[in-house]
């Protein structure tokens, strides 16, 4: 990890979850990641390889030029690096595995942007790893 926020995350999420593999999505408690929360963002598992922004905070949904909230996680990738995204979802998912990725966004314009992103699975409604929280 490069990033410093997602530093920050990743030791919140390594206090909250303890000895388990990933903390319950009850334990988040937003006053305690306050400074990071315009870059946070929650995805919930929709089904097969799909995921939608639970929630996504503003700086992210900025860079996006839109809200996040409902939206496909998956459409926002090309359709080369697909496969290696839902192979990685799908450990996160099952596995309890967090993921640390670099990318490129790339705006309607053309502009490229460089992003950090981590991915943390989150333990909901007494099934395995449902939802992720993640920063960009």
């Amino acid at each position: 990890m490069k990033s410093v926020s997602s530093k920050r995350l990743y030791q919140y999420w390594q206090d909250l979850r303890g000895d388990r593999p990933a903390p319950e999505r009850r334990d988040i408690e937003p006053a305690a990641i306050k400074s990071l929360l315009s870059d946070v963002f929650i995805l919930e598992h929709v089904s097969g390889t799909e995921f939608s922004y639970r929630l996504a905070g503003s700086s992210l949904c900025a860079a996006y030029c839109r809200e996040l909230k409902g939206r496909s996680f998956r459409q926002y990738w090309n359709e080369e690096d697909l496969e290696a995204l839902d192979t990685m979802m799908l450990a996160i998912r099952e596995d309890a595995a967090a993921a640390v990725v670099g990318y490129h966004a790339i705006n309607q314009r053309g502009q490229r942007a460089p992003f950090e992103m981590l991915l943390l699975p989150l333990r909901y409604g007494g099934k395995d790893y449902p939802r992720v929280l993640g920063i960009a």
